[in-house]
């Protein structure tokens, strides 16, 4: 019996010592929530996650050099799976908040690729250029200092930045049944797209799909 209780308090000590490293989602980088698909909206706030970073964001690309990681701060994570732009917004409902991107968790506070702060509550947006395979870390926080600079509530989302598919049209005679005419679609760049599907407003032309630029 008493072994057992032993076991028990050792796994208690175990399980509470994990929580205070920071293990849960959202509390610090190594634990950084996944953003698994897009687009991907959320509503929380920075007080939910502790405060487990200070000082400035970074001396390089943060969009500030002042220690706008003194607040609450929570991080969020992507992997990018192409090499399309993706575009992040956070609208905080306190002032004095930031948002910050890095492409590993040793990089917070040291550098950013793009980041976005000031003493409003302005909505913060950052256009980001993905590389496939790079993981992303999204890092928001707070000034600090006070207890109304503290934590922010936000909005966040992150969706991918489309790109449309170009496409030039001709028309050429069709003259064994003229007046009626052939229309020539010419894909020239595919854009985000891994297909697309072309339709026709005559009822005996099947739509058509692509996957590769070229006249349909």
């Amino acid at each position: 019996m008493q072994k057992a209780l032993l076991f028990c308090f050792v796994a208690l000590l175990i399980s509470l010592d994990a929580v205070a490293q920071g293990n849960y989602p959202g509390q610090v980088c190594e634990s950084a929530i996944p953003i698994t698909s897009f687009p991907f909206i959320t509503t929380d706030t920075t007080s939910n996650y502790g405060d487990d970073y200070s000082g400035s964001p970074g001396i390089s690309g943060c969009g500030t050099t002042s220690p706008y990681l003194n607040g609450n701060d929570v991080v969020y994570a992507f992997t990018a799976t192409d090499n399309s732009n993706v575009v992040i917004t956070m609208t905080p409902s306190n002032q004095w908040s930031g948002i910050f991107v890095y492409n590993s968790c040793a990089n917070i506070g040291v550098s950013c690729i793009a980041g976005e702060a000031n003493s409003f509550a302005n909505t913060r947006i950052i256009n980001l250029p993905q590389t496939i395979g790079t993981t992303y870390y999204i890092v928001i926080s707070t000034y600090g200092g006070i207890p109304t600079t503290e934590s922010t509530g936000y909005d966040l989302s992150v969706v991918k930045n489309c790109t449309n598919f170009s496409v030039n049209y001709s028309v050429a005679p069709d003259c064994s049944n003229e007046p009626q005419f052939f229309v020539i679609a010419n894909v020239t760049n595919m854009g985000s797209a891994t297909s697309i599907i072309a339709t026709s407003n005559q009822p005996s032309d099947a739509p058509q799909t692509i996957s590769t630029t070229g006249i349909i």
